[in-house]
């Protein structure tokens, strides 16, 4: 038996709106926090804060404040990062490459990739960032030691 259109349009219309709402009002699957709902509004709150601070004069200037000025917010990295950056900088290198150790350590390596360009991360470059711990290898000469890290030039 077939339904009439008239109620197979209502039932298209009605199931996923009916599948929408029950989502949007169960809790998450542990059971812990507000239901997913709760989280849709804060979201909306914060976008809402957010968008009327920028909207205000002094808020739109603060916001454009660190798009605009080079380097800003790079207080934040770690300070591994922040020393390679310093030495990368002051000695004008285009090209870095990092220790096996640094490597390892995901977010310093993510960082210092991210934050130096456009200066390069090249496996096999001359000159190579270590960690402080780090023993000079053989191949390589002392260029300037840091709180945690050492910059050596490898031939």
């Amino acid at each position: 038996m077939e339904l009439p259109h008239s109620v197979q349009r209502f039932i298209s219309l009605v199931v996923p709106a009916a599948v929408l709402t029950a989502t949007l009002f169960l809790p998450w699957p542990n059971g812990e926090g507000p239901p997913f709902w709760g989280w849709v509004w804060k979201t909306r709150e914060d976008i809402a804060f957010v968008a009327t601070h920028i909207a205000s004069r002094d808020g739109w200037t603060s916001f454009t404040a660190n798009l605009d000025t080079p380097q800003a917010g790079e207080f934040i990295l770690p300070p591994s990062v922040q020393e390679m950056l310093d030495m990368l900088r002051r000695r004008g290198l285009p090209a870095f490459e990092i220790s096996t150790t640094l490597y390892a350590n995901e977010w310093v390596r993510q960082q210092i990739i991210a934050s130096a360009w456009p200066k390069r991360f090249e496996p096999g470059t001359a000159a190579r960032f270590l960690a402080k711990d780090e023993a000079i290898p053989v191949n390589c000469d002392l260029i300037e030691r840091q709180e945690t890290v050492t910059l050596v030039y490898c031939h």
